[in-house]
C-alpha cells in the first residue's frame, strides 16, 4: 500500500491536514488509525484513488489497494449518481465540508450505499479531496434487524398471560404488554409517561409497599389484593446499564386469585378432616371410659342406659351430614374425581368411596383408621378389597394410583 503522509485531526475542524515537521513515529501512529479506522476512508487527487483505507477495501470488496488505486473516482460511482458525485466534487473548496449520500459500485458489481462527507485536504503538498464515510446499508440493515428483534422480544412479552410493564426510574409506564392492556381496559397507548400508581391504583402518590420507592435497588414480590377482590403476585426487577445506573424497572404480575382460592378450600377441607378425626378420636374415648365404667358391677342395672349411649356416640360417630360437607368441600378442591370415579368404578360403595376421597388427600393409614373409626389393619385389608374391585394388579400402589387419577 502507498504510504499515507502524516494526517492530524485538528480540534477546530472536521478535516484532516498534514504538517511537514511531524515525527515519523507519529506519521506511522497516524497512518495506522486511518488505515484500522472502521470507516471508508479514502483520498482522491485529480479525480483519481491515491489512498483507500481497510474499510473501504472491504466495502469495495477489493483484495488490496493496488486494484482500486490509480482508478477515476466516478467510475466506481453507480451511473445513476455520477452526474451529482461531479458537482460535489467541483463544490469542495475551502474549509467546507459536504455531505453527501451516494451509490459506490463494488468490484463484483454489487453496490452500496455510502453516507459521508468531501472534504478539501492536501496529499504529498498537493489539492487533493478526502472522503470519510460509512456504508449507509448496512446501517441501515442493522437497524432494521435491532428493530425486528426488539418486535420479536415485544411479540413474546405480548404472549405472556401474565402482565409485563416496564417503568422509567421516576416510575414513569414505559410499556405495558397486552394482557395488561387487556387487565386495565386499554385501547391505545395513552398511558406512556404516566406514573404507575395513577394507572394501578388510581391514586395520586405510590401505595405505601411500593418497592420503587422502599426498595429501589433490590427485586421483590409481594402479594396485593385490589379493590375487585382480585389477588395479584407482582415481581420487580431493577433493570442497569453496562455503567451500572439505574435506566428503569421491570414489572410482572401474574393474577392468582384461583390458587389462593383453591388454597384456602384445601384448607377448609384440611380443616373439615380434623374435625371429622378429632370428633371420632374424643367419642371413641368417651366410649372407651364407658366400657371401663361398665365394667363394674355396680353399674350393671344400668346396663341399658350405658347401650343407649353407646348407640348415641356411634351415631354422631357416623353422621352423615358431616360427611356431606367433607364431599362438598372435597369436590371445590378436586372437581370431577368423583363423578370419574364412580363412572369408572360403579362397583365401588358409598364407603369406597370416602376411604378413596381420603387417599386422595393425602391422608396416612392411621388417619383414614380414626376417619372409619376401625383399625390400621382394617384399613389394610379395604385396599385389597378396593384394588379387586377397580381391577387394579398387585404391583399397582393404590395411593400412586389415586393421586393420579
Amino acid at each position: 500500500m502507498e504510504n499515507l503522509d502524516a494526517i492530524r485531526y485538528k480540534t477546530s475542524s472536521r478535516n484532516f491536514s498534514t504538517e511537514g515537521d511531524m515525527l515519523d513515529g507519529e506519521e506511522v501512529l497516524y497512518h495506522d488509525i486511518v488505515e484500522n479506522a472502521p470507516r471508508f476512508i479514502a483520498i482522491v487527487q485529480e479525480g483519481k484513488y491515491v489512498f483507500v483505507n481497510s474499510s473501504g477495501l472491504k466495502l469495495f470488496r477489493y483484495k488490496n489497494c493496488k486494484l482500486l488505486v490509480g482508478k477515476g473516482l466516478i467510475e466506481s460511482v453507480a451511473p445513476n449518481h455520477r452526474s451529482a458525485v461531479s458537482e460535489w466534487l467541483n463544490k469542495v473548496e475551502g474549509n467546507v465540508r459536504l455531505p453527501v449520500i451516494f451509490k459506490f459500485h463494488r468490484a463484483d458489481k454489487t453496490s452500496f450505499s455510502f453516507e459521508g462527507s468531501f472534504s478539501p485536504f492536501t496529499y504529498k503538498g498537493n489539492p487533493a479531496i478526502l472522503i470519510v464515510g460509512k456504508d449507509f446499508d448496512a446501517e441501515s440493515e442493522q437497524k432494521l434487524a435491532i428493530k425486528s428483534l426488539d418486535k420479536l422480544h415485544l411479540d413474546i412479552l405480548n404472549s405472556f398471560k401474565e402482565v409485563v410493564a416496564f417503568y422509567s426510574p421516576t416510575h414513569e409506564i414505559i410499556w405495558i404488554n397486552d394482557s395488561g392492556k387487556k387487565h386495565l381496559k386499554l385501547k391505545d397507548n395513552s398511558y406512556v409517561g404516566k406514573v404507575c400508581h395513577q394507572i394501578w391504583f388510581n391514586a395520586n402518590k405510590p401505595c405505601p409497599s411500593c418497592p420503587m420507592v422502599n426498595f429501589k435497588d433490590k427485586t421483590t414480590e409481594r402479594t396485593v389484593t385490589f379493590d375487585d377482590n382480585s389477588i395479584w403476585r407482582i415481581r420487580h426487577t431493577p433493570l442497569y446499564d453496562s455503567s451500572k445506573q439505574l435506566t428503569g424497572y421491570i414489572e410482572f404480575r401474574r393474577n392468582i386469585t384461583d390458587e389462593v382460592l383453591k388454597e384456602r378450600k384445601q384448607k377448609r377441607v384440611a380443616i373439615d378432616a380434623l374435625y371429622l378425626n378429632q370428633k371420632n378420636s374424643i367419642l371413641s374415648e368417651i366410649e372407651a371410659v364407658l366400657n371401663r365404667t361398665l365394667s363394674n358391677k355396680k353399674y350393671l342395672k344400668q346396663k341399658d342406659d350405658f347401650k343407649r349411649i353407646f348407640d348415641i356416640i356411634d351415631s354422631y360417630k357416623h353422621l352423615d351430614k358431616d360427611w356431606k360437607m367433607f364431599i362438598a368441600n372435597f369436590e371445590e378442591v378436586h372437581p370431577g374425581f368423583l363423578r370419574k370415579l364412580t363412572d369408572t368404578y360403579p362397583l365401588l360403595t358409598p364407603n369406597d368411596i370416602k376411604h378413596c376421597a381420603c387417599v386422595r388427600m393425602n391422608y396416612d393409614t392411621k388417619e383414614i383408621a380414626r376417619f372409619f373409626n376401625i383399625k390400621a389393619s382394617s384399613v389394610q385389608i379395604s385396599r385389597v378389597r378396593l384394588k379387586k374391585k377397580m381391577n387394579l394388579s398387585d404391583s399397582v400402589d393404590l395411593r400412586n394410583f389415586l393421586l393420579n387419577f
